[in-house]
């Protein structure tokens, strides 16, 4: 509970100092602007450097997720630096720090020794961003481990075989997709082929209907010229003369029985 107040209080002191520090800068005192700048510069990196020790401290402890909740500020330097140190391990050694002004914030790096290891069974190592505002007091951090360059070459690879993979299963998908539009086509034309024929045998008895009503009407056009023919040799024979002559209009079969009995 003393070191939750503890920390608590370190955060408190941090940002009113840094506050009026800031506040401080704004003034008009023009021969005092550099040494201001330089207690300005000086009070980041203490604040910055304070954090990180008590930060290492509660790690090594093995208590530092027990002050999460007090507020959004702290809870997100505690993730910040527990995500960042995944691959460092603990802090087993703080280099010097180096600080530089960005307008009204202070920037620190400390480089660390981890107690982790790298591949080629060296000491991992890190550079501890941290970002201080000296108007509002507030403060972010960020952990850049230092890694091999078979580590950043195998990420590389890793990275760019994702990329492909996600690109070539994209473009089979579409593939799939225009392939089953292309089987929804055929389907569709089968269907199309099964209702044709129908259609085409309707087509076909129309033709063949008319096709035979005209040749059943030249046969009856021939049929009618010659009885025409020798009806009127007849006539003539016998000495008939028509004045109309003679029309005939249709020809209808008769029952050969009914003829016969005749």
């Amino acid at each position: 509970m003393k070191k939750r107040v503890f920390i608590a209080g370190l955060f408190l002191i941090s940002m009113l100092a840094l506050t009026a520090c800031g506040q401080n800068t704004n003034s008009a005192e023009a021969a005092r602007e550099a040494e201001k700048e330089l207690q300005n510069l000086q009070m980041g990196e203490s604040s910055a450097t304070s954090l990180l020790e008590e930060l290492a401290q509660l790690q090594e402890e093995g208590g530092l997720e027990q002050y999460l909740g007090q507020s959004d500020e702290i809870d997100k330097l505690i993730n910040n630096y527990i995500s960042g140190m995944e691959d460092v391990g603990k802090v087993a050694a703080f280099g010097q720090p180096e600080s530089k002004m960005d307008g009204k914030t202070v920037i620190v790096d400390v480089p660390i020794t981890g107690t982790a290891s790298d591949p080629n069974g060296n000491p991992r190592t890190a550079t501890v961003e941290i970002i201080v505002s000296l108007d509002s007091g507030k403060m972010d951090l960020a952990v850049n481990p230092k890694y091999t360059t078979s580590e950043l070459m195998t990420k590389a690879g890793l990275n760019t075989l994702l990329g492909m993979g996600v690109t070539f299963t994209i473009l089979i998908l579409i593939s799939l997709i225009i392939s089953c539009f292309t089987l929804i086509g055929k389907i569709g034309n089968k269907s199309k082929g099964k209702d044709t024929p129908a259609a085409d045998t309707g087509v076909d008895n129309a033709v063949r209907q008319i096709v035979a009503g005209e040749q059943q009407a030249d046969d009856d056009n021939e049929l009618i010229a010659v009885i025409s023919a020798a009806i009127a040799a007849y006539e003539a024979d016998n000495g008939y003369v028509s004045a109309d002559g003679v029309v005939i209009r249709s020809i209808r079969k008769i029952n050969k029985s009914k003829w016969q009995n005749a």
